[in-house]
């Protein structure tokens, strides 16, 4: 299943971006009225969401897209309590439908462009 986020073109050639689920299909009821077939019941979701694009034409679905991540200014400095904390501060403006999300560890990988967040991320600021 694949659906569109937002509706724009990604190009002119009828790319759309998108959202692929896998999806399990669970029977609720199976009913019979006066010979009439209906059923009702559930999509569960299997894993995570992928994203991509979708050609419309080809009917194909494509995985990730070709935008580059903006930049994001931070400064840490040592915080003013006790302990051997840090304290970070973002000076570029957080946009409307966005959050700031930051990961501590000995190695890390930088995210890409409309990378999920897992629960190994912090979410907020100190």
């Amino acid at each position: 299943m694949v659906l569109g986020t937002g509706g724009l073109p990604v190009s002119a050639d009828n790319n759309f971006k998108a959202r692929k689920f896998r999806v399990a299909v669970e029977g609720v009821s199976f009913d019979n009225n006066d010979g009439e077939m209906a059923a009702t019941g559930n999509l569960l979701g299997i894993g995570d969401l992928v994203v991509g694009t979708f050609n419309t034409t080809t009917r194909t679905f494509t995985l990730g897209f070709n935008e580059a991540l903006g930049t994001l200014n931070a400064v840490s400095s040592a915080s003013s309590t006790t302990g051997d904390k840090t304290k970070l501060t973002v000076t570029s403006t957080l946009t409307g439908g966005n959050s700031y999300k930051y990961k501590t560890a000995a190695s890390l990988s930088l995210p890409v462009l409309n990378e999920l967040c897992n629960s190994g991320i912090q979410c907020g600021m100190e």
